[in-house]
């Protein structure tokens, strides 16, 4: 009896573990796409578009976040690409008002049409409940210049990355988003769904009551007499 018992809350134990166990994820690569506006469009060609003000984005990390890389997809000639993160004070307006720069890296780029620029980066962790901005920025004209709308969703979650906005100028008085994207590390920790906390809470429960059950059991057993 007391091993089945002991399986029982075993079973239990590994239940709530299991829907609870908030596990790091693996390394993965999030690129940042409004819900509005899933394919994008070149705006301009042999244009600056605002980058020599800088553009990018500001989000709220939701959990402890971190990344090796960030990204751009532009189409570039022989320009020297400039990229910032900082941790902000405010998500819209002027955010670059006060914000505390983490990094800031450069390189001269040359692509071949519209691609991927990727600078790595030492692991760079966002915290939760943080904000930050991501910023691009050159002085020389784009051949193109790749943007998403944000006209009917001005800010949008993905990930762990809540209320997403472009800005020009680090201010987010502005309608377009660049393409960027980052890749998280195996430290990322996920934000747990609903579904999993209702899971931890009924995990619980059923502890409780078999604990419960075997205290009432136990009692009645030490009250019976000894049959002879």
């Amino acid at each position: 009896m007391k091993t089945k018992r002991k399986l029982a809350l075993a079973a239990a134990i590994s239940i709530s573990f299991t829907v609870v166990g908030n596990k790091p994820t693996k390394a993965a690569v999030i690129q940042f796409i409004p819900p509005t506006d899933q394919s994008g469009q070149i705006f301009t060609t042999n244009s600056n578009d605002g980058y020599s003000e800088g553009r990018g984005f500001v989000f709220k990390a939701l959990a402890n976040t971190t990344i090796n890389s960030v990204g751009i997809l532009q189409d570039l000639t022989n320009t020297s690409l400039s990229v910032e993160i900082g941790e902000t004070k405010e998500l819209t307006g002027n955010v670059t008002i006060g914000q505390n720069v983490l990094t800031t890296l450069n390189k001269t780029v040359t692509t071949n049409g519209l691609q991927w620029i990727d600078f790595p980066l030492s692991p760079l962790t966002f915290l939760k409940d943080k904000f930050y901005h991501i910023e691009f920025s050159f002085q020389e004209d784009a051949n193109q210049n790749f943007f998403y709308t944000q006209l009917d969703n001005p800010n949008f979650t993905q990930g762990n990355f809540a209320f997403i906005n472009g800005t020009q100028g680090g201010d987010t008085d502005n309608f377009v988003i660049p393409a960027i994207r980052v890749n998280t590390t195996e430290n990322t920790v996920t934000v747990p769904e609903p579904t999993s906390i209702l899971g931890s809470a009924l995990a619980l429960v059923v502890l409780g009551a078999m604990k419960l059950k075997y205290q009432q059991r136990s009692l009645l057993t030490k009250k019976m007499p000894a049959l002879k």
